[in-house]
């Protein structure tokens, strides 16, 4: 049992549950959403050429990552699970989140290194956590694997993308990140906490192929997006 989890004994933090003994209950969990088995094989979007199975996006234009992998959708419970630990800073989260991220991931060899993506350092000060940071690093642990925070820097602290269109997010996050040298001729395993267009992990992953890294595989805990798209009939994403 942790330091936290004396101060704060774990209750699921999904809302209306609040099951004591654990952060995420195994009942919340059989509800997380999955994409559905017609998006993107590149970037989970739900909305892909039923030929080609790519999103617009990424037929248009190849991203610099290779693909990427989520826990699930961005939709309750799993959004519950990422808000309690970037906006009510409740860390033994990151460990729950980066077990369900190595569920979704494949086998992956031991040469690979988990980056973070970087937060400005202000934007850390203001939030009191960095939610990426704590993922990837609990993540790196769970698969054995070689962690490098500092691979990449965030150059400037970037407006948050929320409400963005999708190529106002592009500009916003443009030459934003900057290559540390630190992961040349690997591959690299980019952790965020939520993807929604993909600008920011397309700008991070840029980087990293412009320093060396071979390439770039962006895994996160939720992927937001038109639920509807997915198969049900409310549309929540963002």
């Amino acid at each position: 049992m942790s330091f936290f989890d004396l101060l704060m004994p774990p209750r699921c933090v999904v809302r209306g549950c609040a099951r004591r003994g654990t952060w995420f209950c195994e009942r919340c969990a059989e509800d997380i959403e999955q994409p559905g088995p017609a998006c993107c094989t590149r970037c989970l979007d739900a909305e892909a050429d039923p030929l080609t199975l790519l999103c617009a996006r990424c037929a248009e234009g190849t991203p610099a990552f290779e693909r990427v992998y989520a826990a699930g959708l961005y939709e309750p419970p799993l959004r519950d699970l990422v808000h309690a630990l970037k906006y009510r800073r409740v860390r033994p989260v990151a460990l729950e989140l980066a077990a369900l991220i190595s569920i979704a991931l494949p086998p992956l060899d031991r040469s690979v290194v988990v980056v973070p993506v970087p937060s400005h350092r202000r934007r850390v000060r203001s939030r009191g956590i960095d939610p990426a940071r704590l993922i990837a690093s609990r993540l790196a642990d769970r698969r054995a694997l070689k962690y490098e925070p500092k691979a990449i820097v965030r150059t400037r602290n970037t407006p948050p993308q929320v409400m963005r269109d999708n190529a106002s997010r592009s500009e916003n996050v443009k030459a934003a990140f900057r290559d540390e040298n630190r992961v040349h001729g690997c591959r690299v395993l980019l952790v965020d906490d939520v993807f929604t267009t993909g600008a920011t992990s397309n700008a991070c992953a840029l980087a990293l192929r412009e320093g060396g890294a071979t390439d770039v595989i962006v895994v996160v805990a939720a992927r937001a997006t038109s639920t509807q798209r997915h198969g049900r009939t409310d549309p929540r994403g963002l």
